[in-house]
């Protein structure tokens, strides 16, 4: 895969993402962002981080432990107007109060799950479910020359997302995440 991106710290990943955070708050900015590195290099964690820090419930799918219809949610015949509906996944935000839907192992779930998160990542939504404009999207994944289980995104996943690639420093562990 090919994409734009810029290799970061864990640690300046995390500043890039409260940055990112700060900018959707302010109404300046509103982007889904991709997480890329290798096994083990504190994907994860960064966003675990980040959604401790500004006090934000996170929401935490691992997309290869799910099928295409869990994010859309179970449908359910309304009598009253005559058509189908869905009842709203839990795993989706639904107030206004900070939250992170972290889509994690993105790249290692199934090609046929990737198209799913496409209305997720570029317009907020599934189906009828509009996330609130207080949910930061986050994805990650390792790369496919990483050696780990994924899949090369197509053009359609990546052009929806602004990818950091984050790469394991011992002066970032030691500075911000050693014990002192």
């Amino acid at each position: 895969m090919t994409v734009n991106a810029t290799t970061v710290s864990a640690g300046e990943a995390l500043r890039v993402l409260h940055a990112a955070w700060e900018a959707q708050v302010a109404g300046t900015l509103t982007a889904s962002w991709m997480l890329h590195g290798r096994p083990g290099v504190g994907k994860t964690e960064v966003v675990q981080t980040l959604a401790n820090r500004i006090g934000a419930q996170l929401y935490d799918l691992r997309l290869t432990t799910i099928e295409p219809q869990d994010l859309r949610g179970l449908p359910y015949f309304d009598h009253a107007t005559a058509k189908t509906v869905w009842y709203r996944p839990e795993d989706l935000p639904d107030t206004d109060a900070p939250a992170i839907l972290f889509l994690d192992e993105l790249t290692s779930a199934a090609p046929s799950l990737q198209p799913t998160v496409y209305g997720l990542l570029q317009e907020r939504r599934v189906g009828r479910h509009v996330l609130p404009a207080s949910v930061l999207i986050v994805a990650a994944g390792n790369q496919v020359e990483d050696g780990a289980i994924a899949y090369d995104m197509g053009t359609a996943l990546s052009d929806r997302l602004v990818h950091v690639i984050v790469q394991a420093s011992a002066e970032d562990w030691l500075k911000h995440y050693a014990l002192p």
